[in-house]
């Protein structure tokens, strides 16, 4: 019986791969300006985009966080022209673009959300809405039910030591709004997301890792419409 080494690329365990879903799309659009590209350059042009100068560097390192927990992927236009060139591909950034464009709903990208580093203080607001924190759920509690959390403004926290730190923090505004016997309450905060990289161009969810009251309580009129946040695509 033919086994499958544990040292196998973790893209060639399932046809279904993230990575693989990619590959089709950025091989689909690619085709129509360059009908000659192969799925072996394709994988050299997304390798680029996420930092790597092979596709065997991005397999080795970055492959296995591309498919389980990074979030947040900020890919390179810039490195995918440069690598097309020595590739022997005379890409254009506007035949790169609507590959992008592709990407980036994320139901295709598999929950990976295409970005750059400016649109990361809108995903740290986004946070605040979605995830918990002790202070936040003693807020709540205060006023025996939580209503909803939302995140107003977020800025990056300390001077970058690189484009991509190790840890990429911001400190973001926002509200808990509560609801009880003392009526519609909402409690000012502020709270530290931190997003940990996993790779050289991609991060994880975000988690608040500080939260505090950050002013005085007041009241609010409830809106009982379904509401959807969700970080822009476009």
């Amino acid at each position: 019986m033919r086994t499958i080494s544990a040292q196998r690329p973790l893209e060639t365990l399932t046809m279904q791969s993230k990575f693989h879903r990619w590959s089709g799309i950025v091989h689909a659009v690619l085709a129509t300006s360059h009908p000659k590209i192969r799925l072996g350059h394709v994988h050299e042009l997304l390798a680029s985009a996420f930092g790597h100068r092979t596709y065997a560097s991005f397999r080795a390192r970055d492959l296995a966080a591309f498919e389980g927990p990074a979030k947040y992927v900020w890919p390179s236009t810039d490195a995918v022209l440069a690598r097309a060139a020595e590739l022997g591909l005379a890409l254009t950034a506007s035949q790169w673009d609507p590959v992008l464009r592709q990407l980036k709903p994320s139901g295709v990208s598999g929950g990976a959300w295409v970005l750059d580093a400016d649109m990361m203080e809108r995903a740290a607001v986004y946070v605040l809405g979605d995830a918990s924190h002790p202070a936040l759920d003693a807020l709540a509690g205060a006023n025996a039910m939580r209503h909803g959390q939302v995140g107003h403004d977020a800025i990056v926290i300390g001077a970058r030591d690189s484009d991509f730190p190790e840890r990429l923090r911001f400190a973001v505004t926002g509200e808990v709004q509560t609801g009880g016997d003392a009526g519609y309450l909402t409690y000012p905060v502020l709270v530290v997301v931190e997003f940990s990289r996993l790779g050289l161009r991609m991060y994880g969810p975000g988690t608040i890792v500080a939260a505090r009251q950050n002013g005085a309580l007041d009241t609010f009129e409830p809106e009982f419409v379904a509401e959807y946040d969700y970080l822009p695509e476009d």
